[in-house]
């Protein structure tokens, strides 16, 4: 009995290590949009491109590149901050910070309250569990409705949805908004349309340039950014 006992807890300690061990999730989700429910052409030519994020365990960040200037969207979960990070040819590198505070500061008067239901999807091989959201502002009473598919494969817990949904538990490979506003009828869908995973990845990738300068802190490009008041 005494050996049993000892190899239970030997098996016990075995399963614990390699939960403890196991590696957070790291690698790169593309996301593809479609508007839906509509045939103006006006409208379908706003749909957004395709866009890439890089995940590392509660970290992501998202890169947007054009002409004019290249952005990057870093969010991390475990300082629960955020950086708009902006690249611009003649100016150079500088950025916005948000942090936690600020966020729930400015979500102040809106109410988010999630509903997780049964239903599941598969999505590029992760299997996503149904969410739907509904955004109160308490000052209007106006409500707004989104679903999601989340999966916790990618991450279990809110910490990479702080910024525009906090609360929501799971990363979210599918997103289906209403565009009732400007185009009564129309549906944004955005959907995971490839998932690469990677061990290349370390935190120094979502780390601020060292020659990044803070834009608030900054006369100059407050001013270009249009945030400080005419006299």
């Amino acid at each position: 009995m005494k050996k049993l006992t000892l190899l239970v807890a030997a098996f016990l300690i075995v399963i614990s290590a390699t939960v403890t061990a196991q590696k957070p999730f790291s690698g790169t989700i593309k996301m593809k949009s479609q508007i839906t429910g509509t045939e103006d052409p006006n409208v379908i030519a706003n749909t957004p491109p395709e866009m890439e994020t890089i995940v590392f365990g509660n970290k992501s960040k998202l890169v947007i590149k054009s002409e004019q200037a290249n952005i990057s969207v870093v969010v991390n979960g475990d300082t629960k901050k955020t950086y708009q990070i902006f690249d611009i040819p003649s100016i150079g590198v500088c950025y916005f910070e948000t942090t936690e505070a600020e966020l729930k500061s400015k979500q102040e008067f809106v109410q988010f309250k999630y509903e997780y239901l049964d239903e599941e999807r598969v999505i590029v091989g992760y299997t996503c569990k149904k969410v739907k959201l509904t955004i109160t502002d308490l000052e209007t009473d106006e409500e707004e409705s989104v679903v999601f598919y989340v999966t916790k494969e990618i991450s279990a817990t809110d910490a990479l949805n702080f910024t525009q949904f906090p609360g929501l538990v799971g990363f979210p490979l599918r997103i289906e908004s209403s565009m009732e506003e400007t185009a009564p009828g129309a549906m944004l869908i955005m959907e995971a349309s490839e998932i690469t995973l990677s061990d290349l990845f370390t935190e120094t990738d979502f780390a601020l340039p060292t020659n990044a300068k803070n834009i608030m802190e900054n006369e100059e490009l407050k001013k270009m950014f249009g945030l400080t008041e005419e006299k």
